[in-house]
């Protein structure tokens, strides 16, 4: 029976899309242990998987991934991605040794130890592609941009003389991270980076990268990457929760807009705030689900600190968000079509996507202005975008488990394929 190791940070985002592939593999009779933070062992047990805690690798408490104090992008965001990668890596590289003996290594984005652990002992690895997939390609735009794929033979072209300036730049401009980096590996003991290479070559496995999404929300390549995989949107299993007291008024609402900014950046000022005075006069209900007193609220509102979404997004005609990830491919998963206000990480990549797909409008502002948000609600209420929507769904509903995951898993591993 193989047995699988999955290793991935301390994060809503980060845990969600593994869910489903944990429980496939216990159903296919595999061994399972998921070396993740306290607080989500219940989630992983819930899988049939064994919780395994992290002795030496850092929590995002512990280690939060923020800027160092005093300095400005992008040594800024690359000091921060020395915490989220590099600080981690030993430890990681420990505590999987020690888990040892494993036939594969699952990992999120976020784990170097994948790489090292391979270096070293010749483990199989695969990674999860919990954010749009970011290999580059001259007809994909630059990871970050949030910028539609280039559409004639010029930017196409513009696009791919970029690429080249910015990988002529990297080693400038990465390079406080990469000689953090080289440092740590030199430590473990593994062979000098190849010349040109950065930290970024060893996000993603060689062997395996299952991206959780569809094709239908990821851009169109000419050439695509013999390790790339889609395995559907991987969504959390249902839940429940109590209900708010006015539940009920949801299926009399002429239309219902839910408002979202996820589970990180949840400062209402950011977009709760300005999406409640922009849609203070829509003909329906506003829900927002909130960890914050919004105190007075426009009488269309209703609050609620968490709903969870499959219960909410069935009776919802469509969602003001961050673009989170996974929020947006739950919405889709259900038909809704979004409003975006991204404001950082992968943000941008995700609402440009959804935008180029036609299920979605990116306001391409993080705090954008309260008319703003009124008109883009105006504006994928229309039918077009619901269709989008629909179409997406449908191709969701052909990966509705975690089972293409597992297979692909198998195969990396060598392991008798179920059917």
């Amino acid at each position: 029976m193989p047995r699988f190791l999955i290793s991935t940070m301390d994060a809503a985002g980060h845990v969600h899309p593994a869910l489903p592939v944990a429980k496939a593999l216990v159903e296919r009779g595999h061994s399972v242990r998921w070396h993740v933070g306290a607080k989500y062992r219940a989630l992983v047990e819930n899988t049939g998987a064994t919780w395994v805690e992290p002795r030496r690798t850092p929590t995002f408490d512990e280690l939060p991934p923020v800027p160092d104090p005093g300095l400005r992008e992008p040594k800024a965001g690359f000091s921060a991605l020395r915490k989220l990668l590099v600080e981690r890596m030993a430890g990681q590289v420990a505590d999987y040794e020690e888990l040892m003996p494993f036939d594969g290594l699952i990992v999120d984005l976020c784990s170097l130890g994948g790489q090292g652990l391979y270096e070293r002992h010749g483990t199989p690895w695969a990674t999860l592609g919990i954010s749009p997939l970011t290999a580059p390609a001259p007809d994909i735009p630059r990871f970050g941009t949030g910028a539609p794929p280039p559409s004639n033979a010029f930017s196409r072209r513009m696009n791919a003389l970029t690429m080249k300036a910015m990988t002529a730049l990297g080693p400038l401009v990465m390079k406080d991270l990469n000689e953090a980096y080289v440092s740590t590996r030199a430590a473990l003991g593994l062979k000098p980076l190849p010349r040109g290479a950065n930290v970024f070559w060893h996000m993603q496995s060689p062997m395996l990268h299952m991206q959780a999404a569809t094709p239908a929300i990821e851009y169109p390549r000419r050439h695509w990457p013999a390790n790339v995989h889609f395995v559907g949107p991987l969504l959390p299993p249902a839940t429940t929760a109590a209900l708010p007291e006015w539940w009920a008024e949801l299926d009399s609402a002429k239309a219902v807009v839910h408002v979202t900014q996820g589970t990180v950046a949840t400062d209402p000022s950011i977009l709760t705030k300005p999406a409640l005075a922009g849609l203070a006069s829509f003909d329906g209900l506003v829900v927002v689900t909130s960890p914050h007193d919004l105190g007075p609220v426009p009488a269309n509102t209703r609050v609620a600190e968490f709903i969870p979404h499959s219960l909410l997004l069935p009776k919802v005609d469509a969602m003001v968000t961050n673009a989170g990830y996974n929020g947006v491919k739950m919405a889709l998963s259900h038909a809704v079509p979004l409003v975006m206000a991204p404001w950082g990480n992968d943000q941008p990549d995700v609402a440009g996507r959804i935008a180029w797909a036609g299920a979605g409008v990116n306001l391409r502002k993080r705090t954008p202005s309260p008319g703003a948000i009124r008109q883009g609600v105006a504006t994928v209420l229309d039918g077009s975008y619901h269709q989008a929507a629909r179409r997406i769904q449908a191709e969701f509903r052909e990966y509705p488990d975690g089972s293409r995951a597992a297979h692909l898993l198998e195969e990396l591993v060598g392991a008798q394929i179920h059917p």
